[in-house]
């Protein structure tokens, strides 16, 4: 992680190398066209600092018609390269821009989709994470319009300094001294805006987090109903404000100094001492009228094209530090998923775990010698107090994480060996932080975009077999209805059960071989809960299911019944079986029987 800001001239080659790649695959037409306005601009310069002289010339010599012409063809280049210059920016720039912020964000998610999931439980890497997700917004446009701003203002300081150094190289050694003073220290300003930058995301995330908070409707109702709740967020939103001032502070004075040395510099080197020399000159008659002009034009564009060069070099440099930020994450190929492995068979009829051991951080063990068997038409129920690896379980299932020791095998391949990506097509689960999304219905059903009646067809089976086909067909919109009305009035809202059926359709449209239910009817009153139950054992009948669920009313008729505690298995049968036996499920189960027939008296 670079927070000091310091970055070879190489290294911000290929960051500028890599966003511009974006662009010329996105927009070939507008690269050229931008080219191409690039060299008019230059020449437009060239003929500012020079026409002052041709119709001096031209009237010298009394050539009246040729200084008229003159003056009406530099009028007639310049409206003409002006017009060109807006219809770029009015019609194809935003258009091309948001194609290039497309393509990144594309890039972007499918590097997350590779990205191991462990990285995501570290603070650092989710730091780096919302810098690129914050950056890939803004940096792109910005080193696009940088990088051209820059070539085009080099290309001018040719053209007017080669101009000038015909007629004296004193000027040109002036405005390079201001070059090389700005250089520096405008580039130590831009170190210390990319620290600030760096140290303060933990700040803005947090205050980011305080603010995304009001979009969430449950907000307002908290606010109201929890007396203290505004204040807790105050104090954070508050703390994080601390030290987000107490980073600015660190930065500020340094900057307010750079800045003014800068400024002393520039004003000698590119104001005073010409001007001195100019009259130097005059004054020995060394100059003839037009080359005064010439001088004189030069010394009017110079300064402002000086300051774009400089301005823009630091800004490509700065702006090259955002894009490691996106380049980081696009380009994680260390920390991603192997898109390798051999093909997983067409119908999983078995999971095994083998001896498996796993743990977050050493010396911090999760689950202990994990042994499990499952077939084709069986529930195997996990149950266990809180804490003990029921979830971690199915993640390792999962391929979000992967055992330390041990194996899961699928109809007897080791599931490392197996293309991740087409293993988890055979997988479909229910967390326990089940998500609904801002989509429709049938986006949310299908887990991507409906492209035919049949996949319709589908949602509504589902729909059926969840029992929320009668609600939704009620709906103006139907399975196009958006959840939530965020982004149409028009959309509706679930209820807690609801979503959960809602989850159960998701799960049954997927035809996975493997499902995974953790806690699949915690939002459920008993008697939804028992329909629930009845509708699972009718549309799973044919997979391999897990159940974790804390309810064991929910899992007493599984075929197997999985007992973890202290990391480890503990029991292993049926509910007859383990009620037999005394031990910890019989001491849970009954302890929750009574309780509810304590309620019921």
């Amino acid at each position: 992680m670079n927070i000091k800001g310091k970055q070879s001239l190489k290294r911000t080659y290929e960051n500028i190398k890599y966003i511009l790649g974006y662009f010329y695959k996105y927009g070939k037409s507008a690269f050229v066209y931008r080219c191409l306005l690039m060299i008019a601009n230059t020449v437009q310069v060239f003929i500012t600092v020079n026409v002052a002289n041709w119709i001096v010339s031209y009237i010298t010599t009394d050539q009246y018609v040729k200084a008229i012409v003159c003056v009406g063809a530099a009028a007639v280049y310049s409206i003409a390269v002006g017009c060109v210059s807006n219809y770029y920016s009015m019609c194809m720039d935003e258009m091309i821009q948001v194609d290039v912020k497309q393509g990144l964000y594309i890039d972007l998610l499918n590097s997350i989709k590779r990205t191991k999931q462990k990285l995501f439980i570290h603070n650092a890497f989710y730091d780096q994470y919302v810098r690129a997700l914050s950056d890939i917004d803004v940096q792109p446009d910005r080193v696009i319009n940088t990088f051209f701003r820059f070539i085009e203002a080099f290309l001018k300081l040719l053209t007017v300094g080669a101009v000038i150094t015909g007629i004296s190289p004193v000027y040109v050694l002036c405005y390079l001294l201001s070059a090389v003073g700005t250089v520096i220290f405008s580039g130590r300003m831009n170190q210390c805006d990319y620290g600030e930058y760096m140290e303060n995301t933990s700040n803005q995330r947090k205050m980011d987090y305080s603010k995304r908070l009001a979009y969430n409707p449950t907000f307002s109702e908290n606010l109201k109903l929890e007396n203290n709740f505004m204040n807790l967020v105050l104090d954070h939103y508050k703390t994080c404000v601390g030290g987000y001032k107490k980073v600015l502070k660190k930065y500020k004075k340094k900057k307010a100094l750079f800045s003014s040395v800068m400024l002393m510099g520039n004003i000698l080197f590119t104001f005073l001492f010409p001007w001195l020399y100019l009259a130097f000159q005059c004054f020995n008659k060394e100059l003839k009228l037009g080359a005064i002009m010439v001088i004189v034009s030069s010394m009017t564009v110079m300064p402002s094209i000086l300051n774009a060069f400089i301005i823009e070099f630091n800004a490509l440099k700065l702006n090259s530090f955002h894009i490691e930020n996106i380049k980081a994450i696009i380009e994680n190929g260390a920390e991603s998923e192997s898109e390798e492995g051999k093909d997983t068979p067409n119908l999983i009829t078995q999971v095994r775990f083998r001896d498996v051991h796993f743990e977050y951080d050493s010396n911090c063990p999760v689950l202990r010698e994990i042994n499990v068997e499952a077939n084709k038409g069986e529930i195997i129920a996990i149950v266990g107090l809180n804490g003990a690896g029921k979830t971690t379980l199915m993640k390792l299932l999962q391929r979000l994480y992967d055992v330390n020791r041990g194996k899961i095998e699928v109809n007897g391949v080791d599931i490392k060996d197996l293309n991740v990506e087409e293993y988890r097509y055979h997988l479909a689960s229910i967390q326990q932080d089940f998500e609904v999304y801002g989509f429709s219905i049938a986006e949310n059903v299908l887990m991507k975009k409906p492209s035919c009646q049949q996949d319709y067809e589908i949602v509504k089976e589902a729909l059926q077999k969840v029992g929320l086909l009668d609600k939704v067909m009620a709906l103006p919109n139907k399975a196009d209805t958006f959840i939530t009305k965020e982004f149409d009035d028009a959309g509706t809202y679930f209820s807690g059960g609801e979503i959960q059926r809602l989850a159960l359709a998701r799960l049954y449209a997927s035809n996975a071989d493997i499902i995974v239910l953790d806690e699949p009817t915690s939002a459920l009153d008993a008697i939804n809960e028992e329909d629930v139950l009845r509708r699972m054992a009718e549309l799973f009948s044919d997979r391999i299911v897990f159940v974790i669920s804390h309810q064991l009313s929910l899992v007493k008729n599984a075929d197997h019944i999985i007992v973890i505690d202290q990391h480890s298995v503990i029991e292993n049968g049926t509910h007859d079986e383990l009620m037999a036996n005394g031990e910890l499920y019989s001491k849970l189960f009954m302890a929750q029987a009574n309780k509810y027939q304590a309620d019921i008296a």
